[in-house]
């Protein structure tokens, strides 16, 4: 093609509209069908669903969680609503992923953000209210002896509050802890979540696809907005976007489709229809497996799992123009131009609208835009290969089950364990035991850094927040001679120091905090301030000695009495220097004479005074006797 029928060709989407004729040019591969069907069962097996008593277990420790952070932040608040969103939501976690994503609705900060949004109050009024808020949820919930490694990070797009509750009960760890992520004025999430777990339950196929794609991105390094490529969210949009397109899933939000179905919307009655001013409602499976309306393209119907893969991949690396079209499972097809979002839009990177926060609304949503030039080209890297890897491997003639593993374990990762992760944990203890602590001083210096390291690492959802802020704890409480909280992380340890303020102790967390690092052997690196205690420190008592401290040898003080001489001559040179500038000369003697100079010259004077006063009056009495 010369150069203007190829420009042309960019535009004309008139071949994505057929869906036999996408699922043709993206599966059109002459394949070993004994090949792909053990490739096929590979991957059925791989993904499939855990046994229904971990499982159960699993659900049952979600619900409690999220009974005991209702009943709790309901303390303080009236009206919270709390929503499980997700993984969690959508049954789309892999092994040993699931850490809890809950959306917080409270009556007060909604209201608060509705008057932001019409401009009845400041932008810095919002913010201070809204910390306010969150700060108040998070001290709520440092009451309650189930939560531990409590961190807000209020500066965010979503404000979250990252937790821990040590007594949930789950399978899937080693001390039964399931970790929280409380995200407030997230409500989109939830319903983000619902929408890919309709799509997941048309077949068995969709949901093993979701999983394979995502172990894949994450495999290859690209599943992370935070690092220039596309979140899992974004892949998991991809792979519904890949299937409208071949015609194996409906489009649910479509409205010819709902007038079929005879689905109404009640945005007013049904507030999930209606979430922050977006139409947030869609079909359901069961709905469309009711009325039997819908069908699914024949050609794709009995297609194995090993081929869907391959036209995934071959679909977004040669066949998607991803030039002109921005991806969206609202339409299903290519109709969509990329110049929608004329403001994020890249030529050389992907474009794909958000479900719900569409182009048109008055919150449009690139899920592209966090995407990088290098991010693009390593996607568009691992695309290619995928593609040409499996069909070098489909097109064989024979293949081993081992050859299978190995393949899939370079492609979508290592096999997971299904009894609880003990193999990885077994490794984890082994390495763990290599670097242990040799005493109790190292040792609670390495969880002291290891604490440090997840506050670093706290910010998931949002990079900009400040430590200080979580320093302010709750004040004292104390259930009669008991105290609320007992010794952990973060603002429990903080509370635990101010319990000990009545037996003679210092507590911190206060304003005047200083950050304190430590040294190898646990003294720091100043000589102020010996008794203070700061709840990420591991800085020793003032009446800690060689005898009941291991770590402090004889060398050691030694040097620091030596540091202690030098910087007490430091002083001594600087006091001397000084005098020298202010006085000119140096040497108590000088001095002293110096500062003694205007007595002696006064004293002078004086008596100048009074002999001049003398020779007056002998004067005055020669003129008498004359």
């Amino acid at each position: 093609l010369n150069a203007k029928d190829w420009v042309a060709s960019l535009f004309n989407h008139e071949s994505y509209m057929n869906h036999e004729l996408v699922a043709k040019r993206s599966m059109g591969l002459a394949t070993n069908s004994e090949v792909a069907s053990k490739l096929h069962d590979a991957l059925m097996n791989r993904f499939e669903k855990d046994d229904d008593e971990k499982q159960s277990m699993l659900q049952g420790s979600i619900d409690r969680l999220q009974d005991k952070l209702t009943s709790t932040i309901s303390r303080r608040f009236s009206g919270v609503r709390l929503t499980v969103y997700g993984s969690c939501l959508s049954g789309l976690a892999l092994e040993g992923s699931h850490d809890v994503d809950v959306s917080i609705f409270i009556p007060e900060l909604d209201r608060l953000k509705r008057n932001f949004d019409s401009a009845e109050i400041a932008a810095a009024e919002y913010e201070k209210k809204m910390r306010k808020i969150i700060f108040q949820v998070r001290d709520s919930l440092a009451y309650s002896r189930s939560f531990s490694d409590l961190f807000a990070v209020t500066r965010a797009r979503v404000p979250v509050i990252k937790g821990k509750d040590t007594h949930a009960q789950n399978p899937y760890t080693r001390d039964g802890s399931l970790s929280f992520d409380i995200c407030f004025l997230n409500d989109i999430a939830v319903v983000n979540s619902s929408l890919l777990r309709e799509y997941s339950l048309f077949d068995s196929r969709v949901r093993i696809l979701m999983l394979s794609v995502k172990s894949f991105a994450k495999n290859g390094s690209i599943a992370s907005a935070a690092d220039g490529t596309l979140s899992s969210y974004s892949w998991i949009n991809m792979v519904v976007f890949y299937l409208q397109c071949i015609g194996l899933i409906p489009v649910l939000q479509c409205p010819k489709l709902m007038e079929e179905h005879d689905f109404k919307p009640d945005p007013t009655g049904n507030p999930w229809h209606n979430v922050i001013g977006l139409q947030t409602f869609y079909l359901t499976q069961d709905l469309v497996a009711k009325k039997k309306i819908w069908e699914c393209s024949s050609q794709v119907n009995d297609t194995k799992m090993s081929v869907l893969l391959f036209g995934f991949f071959n679909f977004y690396a040669n066949i998607f123009p991803q030039q002109t079209v921005a991806a969206s499972i609202r339409f299903g097809n290519c109709t969509l131009q990329k110049t929608s979002f004329h403001q994020s839009s890249k030529l050389w990177r992907l474009c794909m609208e958000d479900p719900f926060e569409t182009c048109n609304s008055h919150c449009p949503h690139d899920l592209g835009c966090h995407v990088k030039e290098d991010g693009q080209r390593r996607i568009n890297e691992h695309l290619m290969r995928a593609t040409k890897e499996l069909a070098a491997l489909m097109q064989q003639e024979t293949v081993s089950d081992d050859t299978i593993s190995a393949f899939l374990c370079r492609l979508i990762g290592p096999m997971p364990t299904s009894n609880n992760g003990k193999a990885e944990r077994d490794s984890a203890n082994a390495a763990q035991s290599r670097y242990r602590p040799q005493n109790a001083h190292h040792q609670d210096k390495a969880r002291s850094d290891g604490a440090r390291h997840d506050n670093r690492n706290a910010g998931a959802k949002g990079r900009h927040h400040n430590n200080n802020q979580n320093r302010r704890a709750p004040k004292e409480i104390k259930r009669g001679n008991e105290d609320v909280r007992k010794k952990g992380g973060d603002v429990s340890t903080y509370m635990s120091a101010r319990s000990q303020m009545k037996d003679g102790s210092r507590g911190g967390g206060g304003k005047n905090d200083r950050p304190f690092h430590t040294k190898k052997n646990g003294q720091g690196d100043k000589s102020t301030k010996q008794d203070h205690t700061d709840a990420n420190s591991t800085r020793p008592n003032k009446q800690m000695t060689q005898a009941n401290n291991p770590a402090v040898d004889k060398k050691f003080l030694e040097k620091q009495q030596e540091r202690l001489r030098k910087i007490s001559e430091e002083k001594s040179r600087k006091v001397h220097s000084k005098q020298k500038k202010k006085h000119g000369n140096t040497g108590n003697d000088v001095v002293e004479e110096k500062l003694n100079k205007p007595l002696d010259a006064k004293r002078n004077q004086t008596g100048d005074r009074q002999n001049q006063k003398d020779k007056s009056n002998k004067s005055n009495d020669r003129k008498t006797e004359n």
